[in-house]
């Protein structure tokens, strides 16, 4: 008796961990709540080299209906960030999204069509194991490269949703879009005339402080305010205002592809951006 009372605690003990960690992922915790999502998925097609096309997905669980947006004009990036995600969802909703509330991934296939792989791949994948597969390890690739900001309970999640769908729950939207490639706004940043920032290291490394900032001196950025922090893992900018250009042109000076950018409005701010130097600072 006491045998099957403690399997019976120990089964309930990891139902429960399961229940909390998966509850506590965004995307999971908003599809049990049957809230509609969005996600900006970035396509990796075999015969295209040059970049990755840029799509939107909203999905409705309380219909279990997927609705694939693109652009009426080609919308391409030479990478996948979060960054990326986050200008290409604000063209396309003509506002500015909320930065804790979105999701990015790369497709888990290769197809220059999204909406026609899925309606096809959805009726088909309990006879195509291989395709199957394929499917599921890409999606973990993706997870694994630093391509997506889900969580795995996410990811297994949102590969559950797909699978219980059909061809009848997709459909497709084509929306006008003002701007060809959404790099163009990171090419139209400011221009490096002596840009204020405040730099915080909470890398907690001893690191050549002084060569870092002759370095951003070199390129536009002057650290005018310096302090130590409480030691975090990852780097992030932060952005005073809703205009992110200056974190994004900061971004690529210091070549960190996939750091976060941050707005935290300041009515009285004498800095262009922000920057929280983490564990994974890229030092010069």
């Amino acid at each position: 008796m006491n045998r099957i009372r403690t399997t019976l605690i120990v089964y309930m003990a990891v139902a429960t961990f399961f229940g909390i960690w998966a509850y506590s992922s965004n995307l999971t915790r908003k599809i049990s709540l049957q809230k509609k999502v969005e996600i900006v998925f970035f396509s990796d097609s075999e015969n295209d080299t040059k970049g990755f096309e840029v799509y939107l997905l909203e999905y409705d669980p309380s219909k279990r209906s997927f609705r694939f947006i693109s652009s009426d004009r080609r919308m391409k990036v030479r990478e996948i960030s979060y960054n990326k995600a986050y200008e290409a969802l604000r063209q396309m909703r003509e506002e500015e999204p909320n930065r804790d509330d979105f999701f990015y991934m790369q497709l888990p296939f290769k197809s220059t069509n999204p909406h026609e792989y899925l309606t096809s791949f959805t009726n088909s994948w309990r006879s195509d194991f291989e395709g199957t597969w394929e499917f599921i390890s890409l999606a973990i690739k993706s997870k694994s490269k630093g391509n997506c900001n889900l969580s795995w309970p996410d990811i297994l999640t949102l590969l559950v949703e797909f699978f219980h769908s059909s061809s009848i729950n997709f459909s497709y939207q084509e929306i006008n879009l003002k701007k060809k490639n959404i790099e163009s706004d990171i090419e139209q940043a400011p221009k490096n005339e002596s840009i204020k920032i405040k730099f915080i290291d909470a890398s907690g490394l001893k690191n050549n402080v002084e060569k870092t900032f002759a370095y951003l001196r070199a390129n536009g950025f002057d650290p005018v305010d310096y302090k130590r922090a409480k030691v975090k893992k990852k780097t992030e900018i932060i952005s005073p205002s809703e205009d992110i250009s200056v974190a994004q042109k900061l971004a690529m000076i210091l070549k960190m592809r996939y750091v976060e950018i941050k707005v935290e409005k300041e009515k009285y701010n004498i800095y262009g951006a922000k920057i929280m130097a983490g564990q994974d600072f890229n030092w010069r």
